[in-house]
C-alpha cells in the first residue's frame, strides 16, 4: 500500500508555553539510505521537547523542526542499504526529532524490537532514557553484578537498580550494639582489603536481637558463593567476625 502525500504532525508555531504547539499538515518524510520510515502509534514526551519549545533547545541542523525524540510503531518503508528490518516490523526508536507527527524517519541502527510482553504504548517511552542507560552503564560502562555507579539522575538509578542482576550472596560483618559500630567494622573491612572487596556494597544495617541484648550487622553485597567466603576468609583472617549468606 503506497505511503500518503502528507501527514498530520504537531509543530512549534512559535517559543513559549504549551499553547503554541499546534496541529499542521507536512509531507510524509522519505527513507535516506540507512534509514527507515516507521508509522508511530505513540511517541515519548522528554524534557528536551518542553525545552525546544521554549526555545532553551535547537535540534541538529539536519534534523527535522518538529520535536519528538522516541516513538514506537510498524515500519513502512526501508531505505538503501538496510538489511535487517522490513515493512510490518514493529520497533521502538530513538528519532532524531519528528516524533510528533504520524510518520517519522530515523536511522535503522537506532530502532529496536519491541520486547516481549511490551505494549507499542510502552516501547514507546524506552528508548529516550531507558536505552541511553543501558547504551552508557552496562555496554559502555560495563557494569556488572554486585558492582555499585554513581549516578547523575532519578532515571538511571531506577533503570539500573532494576536491570543489574542481584547478588546472590552476601557478607554479614558483625558489628556491635550499635549502628555505627557495624557501620565501622564495615568500612574496616573495606580498608584493609579494597582490592578483594571494591565490588562489595554496603547492602543493609540490620539490628537483630539476641539475649545479651541487640546486636547491629553490616551486609556486604557480593557475587558468587566462592566469592563471598573469600571476602569472609580474608575478614577474619584480619581479625573480623563475620559469615557467608544467600540473599
Amino acid at each position: 500500500m503506497p505511503l500518503p502525500k502528507t501527514m498530520r504532525a504537531v509543530e512549534i508555531t512559535e517559543h513559549g508555553g504549551p499553547e503554541v504547539l499546534q496541529l499542521c499538515q507536512r509531507p510524509v518524510p522519505d527513507a535516506g539510505p540507512g534509514e527507515v520510515v516507521i508509522r508511530l502509534a505513540f511517541a515519548g514526551v522528554n524534557r528536551p521537547d518542553a525545552l525546544q519549545r521554549a526555545g532553551l533547545y535547537a535540534p541538529p541542523p539536519t534534523a527535522s523542526d518538529l520535536p519528538g525524540l522516541e516513538g514506537a510503531g510498524e515500519v513502512v518503508a526501508v531505505g538503501a542499504d538496510v538489511a535487517d528490518l522490513k515493512p510490518g516490523d514493529q520497533v521502538c526508536a530513538l528519532l532524531p526529532g519528528g516524533g510528533y507527527a504520524e510518520y517519522v524517519a530515523t536511522p535503522a541502527a537506532h530502532c529496536l524490537p519491541v520486547p516481549a510482553g511490551m505494549s507499542l504504548e510502552q516501547a514507546a517511552c524506552l528508548p529516550e532514557t531507558f536505552y541511553t542507560v543501558w547504551s552508557n552503564v552496562f555496554m559502555r560502562g560495563g557494569l556488572k553484578k554486585g558492582e555499585t555507579f554513581a549516578k547523575s539522575c532519578p532515571e538511571m538509578k531506577v533503570i539500573a537498580t532494576r536491570a543489574a542482576p542481584r547478588p546472590r550472596w552476601g557478607v554479614v560483618v558483625a558489628g556491635g550494639r550499635s549502628r555505627r559500630a557495624a557501620l565501622i567494622a564495615f568500612e574496616r573491612a573495606r580498608r584493609k582489603m579494597p582490592a578483594l572487596i571494591s565490588n562489595a556494597k554496603l547492602v543493609v544495617v540490620k539490628k537483630r536481637k539476641r539475649a545479651a541484648g541487640p546486636v547491629y550487622t553490616a551486609r556486604l553485597g557480593a557475587g558468587g558463593k566462592g566469592e563471598a567466603a573469600r571476602i569472609c576468609l580474608r575478614i577474619r583472617k584480619a581479625g573480623g567476625a563475620c559469615y557467608v549468606r544467600r540473599n
